[in-house]
């Protein structure tokens, strides 16, 4: 069950866009706002506040909420110097916090991520993080545990990420389905890159439902919904 006010956060999305040495960032936000028809929208703001991994304050912005063509919203695109990089090696966050205010000025909402500034790019047909190539050592997994099945607690998702790591594994690939969103706070926090699969298995008919426009709403709609 999700309740909000009727003046909230309908959705974010957070880029960190690195400079071309790899040293400076642009924190760029968009934060989406639902309101009541008769509300003083544009009255409204965001306030965002981006912490290090020590918990001190890095900066503090706020911006209006505005009426564009595909809603209400916010945007901040804000410089951040030298920001401690994130990799499968140095798995580096940031906290974020994103508030709402109401026309009076009054917190209505608050939101936190964790985030890594981090850039991935294709060179010379390697894979780079921040400029630098990788390695990928992968493996698969089930959202399973030997002793309760399907229903997977957070404990059993810290062995497997240990084991991972002890491993030398860097990445893993959830295995047709999307996982428990915790999974990739966590993968996030131990410095795992994850490739995301959408439930579009098709053992049987291999590649048929893929070419028939019959289905493409069914892919999409999976693909988008993960």
């Amino acid at each position: 069950l999700w309740s909000v006010p009727p003046l909230h956060i309908a959705d974010y999305r957070v880029r960190t866009e690195l400079d071309a040495a790899y040293r400076d960032a642009i924190l760029d936000v968009v934060v989406k706002v639902s309101a009541p028809e008769n509300a003083e929208a544009c009255a409204c703001s965001v306030r965002m506040a981006l912490f290090d991994t020590a918990g001190a304050q890095i900066g503090c912005w706020s911006a209006p909420v505005i009426s564009e063509s595909d809603g209400l919203a916010a945007a901040f695109a804000e410089p951040i110097a030298a920001p401690a990089k994130w990799s499968d090696e140095h798995p580096n966050l940031y906290s974020l916090v994103i508030s709402l205010l109401d026309s009076g000025g009054r917190t209505v909402q608050v939101e936190r991520s964790r985030i890594g500034f981090r850039k991935v790019e294709i060179r010379d047909g390697r894979v780079c993080v921040n400029g630098v190539p990788i390695r990928i050592k992968g493996v698969n997994r089930h959202e399973h545990d030997p002793e309760t099945g399907h229903t997977v607690s957070v404990e059993s998702m810290v062995a497997d990420i240990r084991l991972m790591k002890q491993a030398n594994v860097n990445a893993v690939r959830t295995c047709h389905y999307p996982n428990d969103p915790r999974w990739y706070d966590l993968c996030d926090e131990y410095g795992i890159f994850v490739l995301d699969e959408a439930d579009m298995e098709s053992h049987g008919v291999w590649d048929r439902p893929a070419k028939d426009p019959a289905w493409e709403h069914v892919y999409i709609d999976r693909a988008s919904r993960m």
